[in-house]
Formats: C-alpha cells, structure tokens, sequence
C-alpha cells in the first residue's frame, strides 16, 4: 500500500496530469466509485491453474507472441512459438499457415509448402493460407495461378459480412499481378476498389502510384510516393517503388538511396534487392552486387549470377561487359535441371538464343525429365527465334517420350501455325484431344483455326498466332 500511495501521488501531483486532468475526468461517467481489490493470495498473485480456458485462447497468443518475435526479426523464436501451439491444437489452420509464411521467410521452401498444401488440403478455403500461396505464386512469376488464388481470396472476402484486412490486402496483390499480365482495366478497377475501401491506406495509395508507373506518369507516382513516404516512412515498399522511379529517370543516387533503405529494412524483398544490383552492376560494382544477391537464386551459382549481371549490363547499355560476363556464365555446364532451366530463362530474357541453344544441346543431364525439359526449352527458343522446324524437331521429340501425353501434339500444332500449315495443325489439335478429350488448350486451338478458316483470313491466323504464341504455350502442361 506504501509503494501504491507514492505511485499515485507522483502522478496525480504531475504536470502531465494536470494539463490534461479536465478532459480526462470528463470522459468518466462516474468517479465515486473506486473499489481497493485485496490480494487474491499471499503473494499477491492470481492463481489460474485449473481455470477452464478455450483453446482459442493459446492460438491467439501464440499469433501475437509470434508476429512479435518477426516484427523484432526472430524468425527463429517465432517458429518455436508457433511450433508449441500446433504441439498442443494440431488443427490450428491459422498458426500453421504463420508457421508456413515464416518457414518461407527463412529459406526453408520445402518445408513451408508442404505444411501450405496441408493447410489448404483440410481447408481449401482457407483465404490466410490462399493469400500467402497467392503471394508466392507471384514471386515465383506463376502469374496466371497467383491471379486465379488472389481472386479466390477477393470473391470470398466480399462475400463474406465481415471483410478482414485480408481483403485489401488481397486486392493489392492481385491489381500488381493484373499489371504484370497487362490486364490494365481489370487492375485499374481493383485499384479504385481498393482506393475507395480507405483512400488513406498506404497500400492503396501506393497500388495508385505504382499505376501511374504503368501509365508512364513518372511525376505524379513520384509525387504520391514522397507523400507516402513522409506520412508512412516504414512503409518499405513505397521506399522500393520510389527507387525504381528514380532509376527510370536517371537519378541513380536517389534510386540507390531509396532501395538501400527498402533492402536495410526489409531483407526479405527480393525485387528491391534484385533492383539495387542492377545498379551496382551498371556502375561497374560486380563484386558488391554479388554481395548484395548472396543466398538468392539469381546467385545460387557463379554461372547464374555471371548470366544475371549480364543481362544488366545489357539492359544498363554496357554491351562489352555485358558480353564479357554472358562468357564467364559459360564456364561450367549445369549440374542439376534447376541450373539447367534457371541458366537458359536467363539467358532467352536476355535475347541471347545462341547461348541457350549451346546449354541445352551441350547438357549432361541424361535423366528422362531433364532431356524433356531441355527439348521443351530449345523448341521455345527456336520458336522465338522463328526456326519451326528445328523447333518441330523438339516437339517430336516430346512426342515420342510421352506418348500417350496431349500436350506435346499441342505444341505440334501451335508449330505448324506459325508455318501457316492449317490442316497439319488441326490433325494435331484432334489428336491432342482424342488422347485427351477435356483438354481446353486443344479445344481452343482447334475452334480458333476454325473461326479463321471460315472466314478464309489464313494469313490473319498466323500473325494472331505468332502475337499469342506465349499465352498458347501457357496451357500445355509442361514437363515437371
């Protein structure tokens, strides 16, 4: 009681609570009535042992004690924490899904995904655990599956009479996955969806700057990220948004400044630390952006981040050190198909087909699925390229391996569009679904060549097959 009266009188006798006394006692109804509790035990504290409690109660301190430990970046003590309360509520599909999103924050992918899968296998609802898949579908350039989860999350949450913050949340994530698939009205209208749901919410003013990115609009997204940035300075990506602008025009060192400060704060973002390298790299800063990229997959090897800074330089109008480092990326031949695929995407991203063609037909990976995904690679290259009977070659080869498989007659028969041989592509396209009657990219196929050939336009279906050849690709299945 002795420590109790100081404690009071220290504060009642305050200026802090005599500058602001009449409004508090304002907010009081009544102030008469002060009850004194006397101790519940001789210690003074309350005993709960034996108390009934809801299992609730432990998941939603362990969510708490857990979004502590990452927010102060003790990844590892919120996996214990996590861990303890699934120990005692295996069913917990909120912990589990947190559990997950840290797994994949610490590298540890295998682990988080299969724990995801689980999450979504005994709830495929579960919008926690569809935003987090949607987030890593992005990341991994799974764009059309992130848009299809992400819309998941959205259509649920508006259905829902209670929306969570993961409907904002969601909408952000699909508007940038909508701009990367140039969906620009889709996005434009998710965008004022999200802007209208709080226009001061830093995630929708940002997605309304990254939009002026988009629309070329450089002054005003740079205007409303220095306002974002002032007013939310922890706001990360706003930091690494703010960067890339600057880049795009030329400030190098304000881009820089922008992207140390998303990087510093938030290591996990990939594309501010991808970015900042870009720049090291332009700067003729190989060894510090090979600092920077260390542990990421653009430098899981000397050949993958020889590739990457390659295609920098190229991209940064350094064509000598460009090719210098494109030949030091040849140094080694793959040694596992990650390599292999990883190598030769960098390589057609930066329009150099020669070096893909020479990774792939140079390969030592005798195993089935690494000769049918270097088959796969080479006829895309040579597709690109325009060699469709090198490319045929590929797809027959495909063929051959899988032969009870619709999707290599399908690649067939894209190939033969692109030589205008209409009727050689249709026999494909049938095959295709006679292996496969429910097989959609054959059935679209097959009813676009016949639209044009009723209206007799061969030349038409061509050109429109060469324009959409990617997104036709993108509905075969693809060697795994």
């Amino acid at each position: 009681m002795a420590s109790r009266a100081r404690g009071l009188g220290t504060f009642y006798d305050s200026a802090l609570w005599k500058s602001l006394r009449d409004e508090a006692n304002a907010s009081f109804t009544d102030t008469d009535n002060v009850l004194l509790l006397r101790p519940a035990s001789a210690t003074g504290s309350i005993d709960l042992r034996g108390l009934p409690r809801k299992p609730e109660d432990g998941i939603e301190v362990a969510l708490l004690q857990g979004a502590a430990h990452r927010g102060m970046r003790q990844a590892q003590r919120a996996v214990a924490v996590y861990r303890a309360a699934i120990a005692t509520n295996p069913g917990a599909l909120s912990v589990r899904t947190e559990l997950a999103a840290t797994l994949f924050s610490l590298g540890r992918t295998d682990e988080a995904q299969a724990l995801l899968t689980a999450v979504l296998t005994d709830d495929p609802n579960y919008t926690r655990a569809l935003l987090l898949r949607g987030g890593l579908e992005a990341m991994a350039g799974r764009t059309s599956a992130a848009e299809a989860t992400l819309q998941k999350v959205v259509e649920g949450e508006r259905a829902s009479p209670t929306p969570t913050q993961r409907y904002p949340a969601a909408l952000a994530q699909l508007v940038e996955v909508q701009m990367a698939l140039g969906k620009s009205d889709a996005a434009a209208a998710n965008a004022d969806t999200l802007f209208k749901l709080n226009e001061h919410n830093p995630i929708a003013r940002y997605i309304k700057a990254l939009l002026l990115v988009q629309q070329g609009d450089l002054d005003g997204a740079q205007q409303r990220l220095e306002a974002l940035v002032a007013e939310v300075p922890n706001y990360w990506a706003a930091h690494r948004l703010l960067g890339a602008v600057h880049a795009r025009r030329g400030n190098i060192g304000q881009a820089q400044m922008y992207l140390r400060t998303a990087v510093n704060n938030n290591p996990g973002d990939s594309t501010a630390r991808l970015q900042l390298a870009e720049l090291y790299i332009g700067q003729g800063d190989i060894d510090g952006a090979r600092t920077l990229l260390e542990g990421s997959a653009a430098a899981a090897n000397d050949e993958l981040f020889f590739a990457f800074a390659g295609r920098a330089s190229q991209r940064a109008g350094l064509p000598d050190q460009a090719n210098d480092l494109f030949n030091r990326s040849e140094q080694r031949t793959p040694a596992n198909l990650q390599e292999l695929v990883g190598l030769s995407n960098m390589y057609m991203a930066a329009g150099e087909f020669e070096r893909a063609i020479r990774l792939l037909q140079s390969s030592n990976l005798k195993d089935q699925q690494s000769q049918q995904t270097a088959d796969y690679l080479l006829a895309m290259i040579n597709i690109r390229q325009g060699n469709t009977a090198e490319a045929d070659e590929a797809a027959q080869r495909l063929a051959q391996q899988q032969p009870k498989a619709a999707w290599p007659l399908n690649l067939r028969g894209l190939i033969a569009l692109r030589r205008a041989d209409v009727a050689l592509a249709t026999s494909f396209f049938k095959q295709a679904l006679e292996r496969e009657p429910q097989n959609m990219a054959a059935t679209l196929n097959l009813a676009r060549v016949a639209v044009f050939v009723i209206h007799g336009n061969h030349h038409r279906l061509q050109r429109g097959c060469q324009r959409d050849f990617p997104v036709a690709v993108d509905h075969v299945h693809r060697p795994r």
